[in-house]
């Protein structure tokens, strides 16, 4: 059983995170949002689909950490909680040199690969030759590699609570992204091959600078150094990441694929229909991760040390927020045409079914969130690995089968059917962990 203890500080340090990330976040939004219009300016609708949907396959690389950089956060906030500096180094250490091997043989098996592989008979387009096409993904699978090692910083600020520095770094990385795209419309013609390169770019020349500033600062007690690195640590930090890694497969089944089946089913230009409906909702899905992102780590923390009380009030507080946001997507979801209208014109017409299906999806999403994340930062996730599974099974054929017959609402509907479970069996297990009484695979 946990000890009954109250700590202030863990709720100051989490409020001050969600404070400024609200204001960091909400920039990034407002940049995000420019730049649909401004890329629709100077692609078009077919092109811009074409990069929303590429963007989605390359997404499909990250899954080749197997989930070490989840475990990584874990075991490296354990490490701090209980103030052993040596292994949170070798935890870094280990990491970083996982990463580089990983990454370095994938990309070898890609520019092998890649020359056999027709980009336009994927992409269902001839609007960009092939070759332009393989270009393309050369570039923006090179940059995504570098920026797959570089984030081991994100992960350091997420496992020390300090979720806000992963915020400034995006917002950094979106900010010189705007500023690229904005000289590429007054200087260039419209080209998707330097826009793909602006845009994977950007956020690696932000990553490169903030590893610099990162282990030259306050965390360059944990610079990676060769002397550091344990292979004998690579079970511990990747047996819990394994287990990661099965959700990560299933959640990039159900994102990364749906523009894919929306691209074959219907055309290049509906996947831009689809994304102005999905990132219109994501903005209810992004704030309410600013406040949930930063309590993994503080979970993982109060677990450690068995404070009963602080995770009882916290899950208590984020029902209660998760409520609030519930009414606001609502209000979203009412008022959704004209902002539609007014943020891309009318040339784009999103169908209201396909609305209403992403406002129920991201509300159930939020709601399921709450849960995995406690049982994530206190490494509980053996259920969740099932119910991953289950959502990445049915999730392909239930979208194409849905969306054959009703069209884009398709989509969301698969979503939510594949993620339904986790509603009811999640807050299940949770309080059965926090009240000591999780046993057999409730406690795995």
């Amino acid at each position: 059983m946990f000890r009954i203890i109250s700590k202030n500080s863990r709720t100051l340090n989490l409020q001050k995170n969600v404070i400024l990330s609200f204001v960091l976040k909400g920039i990034s939004i407002g940049i995000s949002f420019l730049l649909v219009p401004l890329t629709l300016n100077y692609l078009e609708s077919e092109r811009y689909g074409l990069w929303l949907t590429l963007s989605s396959i390359i997404g499909w690389a990250s899954l080749f950490d197997i989930g070490l950089g989840n475990g990584f956060r874990n075991k490296f906030a354990e490490a701090i909680a209980v103030k052993n500096d040596s292994l949170a180094k070798t935890y870094v250490s280990t990491t970083f040199a996982l990463l580089n091997i990983i990454i370095g043989c994938v990309l070898i098996l890609f520019f092998v690969i890649n020359q056999f592989i027709d980009w336009g008979i994927i992409l269902n387009t001839v609007a960009e030759s092939s070759h332009t096409l393989s270009l393309l993904v050369i570039i923006t699978f090179t940059f995504f590699a570098i920026r797959f090692v570089l984030q081991i910083t994100t992960s350091i600020f997420l496992a020390d609570q300090k979720s806000a520095l992963v915020d400034l770094v995006n917002m950094l990385g979106s900010l010189l992204s705007l500023i690229v795209i904005l000289l590429l419309l007054q200087f260039w013609e419209p080209s998707l091959l330097y826009f793909g390169l602006a845009f994977s770019a950007c956020p690696v020349v932000v990553l490169i600078a903030t590893y610099f500033l990162t282990f030259t600062g306050k965390y360059a007690k944990y610079k990676p150094s060769l002397k550091y690195i344990d292979f004998k640590q690579s079970k511990s930090l990747m047996g819990l990441g394994v287990m990661f890694f099965i959700p990560q497969i299933c959640s990039l089944i159900i994102f990364s694929t749906s523009n894919v089946i929306v691209t074959q089913l219907f055309s290049p230009s509906d996947v831009t229909v689809y994304n102005i409906a999905f990132k219109y909702f994501s903005v209810v899905t992004l704030f309410f991760n600013i406040i949930l992102s930063p309590s993994w780590s503080a979970y993982t923390e109060a677990f450690v040390k068995q404070d009963v009380v602080w995770i009882k009030n916290m899950i208590r507080k984020m029902v209660l927020i998760c409520a609030v946001f519930c009414f606001g997507t609502l209000v979203m979801a009412i008022f959704a045409n004209p902002v539609y209208r007014l943020w891309v014109g009318e040339s784009i017409v999103v169908p209201v079914s396909l609305t209403a299906g992403m406002a129920l999806y991201v509300s159930i999403g939020n709601w399921n969130n709450i849960f995995a994340q406690f049982n994530a930062g206190v490494s509980k996730i053996y259920i969740q690995v099932w119910l991953s599974l289950f959502g990445g099974i049915i999730f392909i054929p239930m979208a194409i089968l849905i969306s054959t017959k009703a069209g884009l609402i398709g989509i969301p509907l698969a979503m939510i059917l594949a993620i339904i479970p986790g509603t009811f069996i999640q807050p299940i297990q949770s309080r059965k962990i926090i009240n000591g009484k999780a046993k057999g695979i409730w406690n795995k």
